[in-house]
């Protein structure tokens, strides 16, 4: 006489975090993303890590089941900032999305100098995306010294802003455009004859 054996194979519930994450005009970071959604399922916790990666602090948890999930990060470090999403179970099991970088450098402003080069007058020309901001234009000579600084006070929409160059020597000179939180907004070179 034979006797069988069988076993009943269940499939595994599959766990997955889709990320994906963008910079908004204002400077707020939206994360998106998408995840299987199982009984085992608790909550997310939104992770953000300021120093490449190395170490990731929680900025968030998320308790609701309905898909698509989304968190707004309102205060990006300037330069890199790295995101990740765990996915808690209420066994305590996790499971990590893959890391997004988001650079908080990116332009909210589409910049164009012109004429380049330039005699007496050069002007600045952009778009302004985020809510009115003060920004400080600092002219830069070949040694790194500011040799021209005017700050002004732009509404959004677009801008034109004139520096007046006329007393600068010749030579190669660089725009800096930097906010009210001495961050960099654009370094553009020009020539002055």
């Amino acid at each position: 006489m034979k006797l069988f054996k069988s076993t009943v194979l269940t499939p595994l519930a599959v766990a997955y975090i889709n990320l994906d994450g963008k910079m908004l005009p204002g400077k707020v970071v939206q994360l998106d993303w998408e995840s299987a959604i199982d009984d085992d399922f608790d909550h997310f916790v939104i992770e953000k890590s300021v120093n490449g990666g190395v170490t990731y602090n929680s900025i968030g948890q998320i308790t609701n089941t309905t898909a698509p999930f989304r968190y707004l990060d309102h205060s990006p470090v300037p330069g890199n900032n790295y995101y990740r999403v765990r996915r808690v179970d209420h066994n305590g099991n996790y499971l990590f999305s893959r890391t997004v970088r988001i650079n908080n450098n990116l332009a909210l402003y589409a910049i164009n100098v012109y004429p380049n080069p330039v005699v007496d007058i050069m002007k600045v020309r952009f778009q302004n995306t985020i809510a009115s901001e003060k920004l400080t234009f600092s002219i830069i000579d070949g040694a790194g010294r500011k040799v021209l600084v005017q700050k002004s006070t732009i509404a959004p929409g677009a801008i034109e802003v004139m520096l007046n160059l006329k007393g600068l020597a010749q030579g190669i000179y660089i725009l800096k455009v930097s906010n009210k939180n001495n961050e960099t907004l654009s370094n553009q070179k020009f020539i002055k004859e």
